[in-house]
């Protein structure tokens, strides 16, 4: 496996990657069968010096995969020698680049032994002494695992602005509320996640904290203000799909059709398909012909016209 990662760059020369397939290899298959036969090794000193020299020349970003699971195969005080000889190596490097790839290491390390005292040191060595938001809600993660609730919450209010990975910045509060058994806050933040973004999923999680006796009043209230909304969200199209609204999504798609021609081309073919299999033909075809430009969506527009016509047929 160690000849494997060290043919990175002969095997990323003789291909197009761009759709990242073989980068899926270097990164799942190939870490966890060099995992596996690392579980197997029995002289732990010459298998970190191994990973030590495949990490040396890391160009193309696949190597550090090698310590995805790291924790399989050597014991925590075998990781924590390993990260303390990366982190020193960062510092030692002048080169940007390998400064930072040591430090990412350390910091993969540090997530799989849980310990938040290094995540948050790696983390502002890698950033002149910051910690990015990417970081603090991580480290806030690693945090509730260690049902340090408070100083979790506490990272979660430092960050700034609220569209920065927003879905698991409100499922962290809501887990941690959850753990704490704070039904108002759990109401609160389940509130505030469903109305970012209406789904199925967000809708059960309201349902969850607030008493399943609320489907239906729920979903006829936001039924209407999707309708009435000028701004167009595909997500809340396919949220009247999962309610078993299909008239109202009909009626929603419809009036949409020209910003389904444009921005929201590409998820044509996801609302469309529950429309035929409820048997909306012809208003959904009307919406099919009528784009303000086809030739922006050809693709999209052919798959979706080939679906009506399997559907009709």
């Amino acid at each position: 496996m160690a000849s494997f990662y060290e043919a990175d760059e002969k095997l990323f020369n003789m291909c197009d990657d761009s759709n990242g397939s073989l980068g899926n290899v270097f990164r799942g298959n190939a870490s966890e069968v060099f995992a596996e036969f690392a579980s197997r090794c029995d002289d732990n000193t010459w298998l970190v010096d191994l990973i030590l020299k495949l990490s040396e020349n890391d160009d193309y970003g696949v190597r550090i995969h090698i310590l995805d699971n790291v924790k399989s195969f050597l014991s925590e005080k075998q990781m924590r020698e390993l990260a303390d000889r990366v982190f020193r190596l960062a510092q030692r490097e002048e080169n940007r680049y390998k400064h930072n790839h040591w430090l990412y290491m350390a910091r993969n390390i540090s997530e799989q032994l849980l310990d938040t005292t290094l995540f948050e040191k790696v983390s502002r060595e890698l950033h002149d002494g910051e910690l990015h938001e990417a970081a603090t809600l991580d480290l806030a993660e690693l945090h509730f695992q260690h049902g340090e609730f408070e100083i979790a919450l506490n990272h979660l209010d430092s960050i700034s602005g609220t569209t920065f990975r927003a879905v698991q910045r409100d499922e962290l509060p809501t887990k941690i509320f959850r753990a704490q058994n704070d039904t108002q806050k759990l109401s609160e933040i389940s509130w505030k996640t469903f109305l970012n973004f209406r789904s199925k999923n967000t809708l059960d999680e309201l349902l969850s904290a607030i008493g399943e006796g609320n489907r239906n009043s729920i979903a006829k209230n936001q039924t209407e203000k999707i309708l009435e909304d000028e701004e167009f969200e595909s997500s809340d199209a396919v949220f009247l799909i999962e309610c078993d609204r299909i008239d109202d999504a009909e009626l929603h798609i419809i009036a949409n059709r020209d910003k389904l021609g444009q921005e929201h081309y590409t998820q044509l073919l996801l609302l469309v398909k529950p429309m035929l299999e409820h048997k909306k033909y012809w208003r959904q075809a009307y919406s099919i012909k009528n784009f303000s430009n086809p030739s922006w969506h050809a693709p999209y527009r052919s798959i979706t016209v080939t679906e009506f016509h399997t559907s009709r047929n």
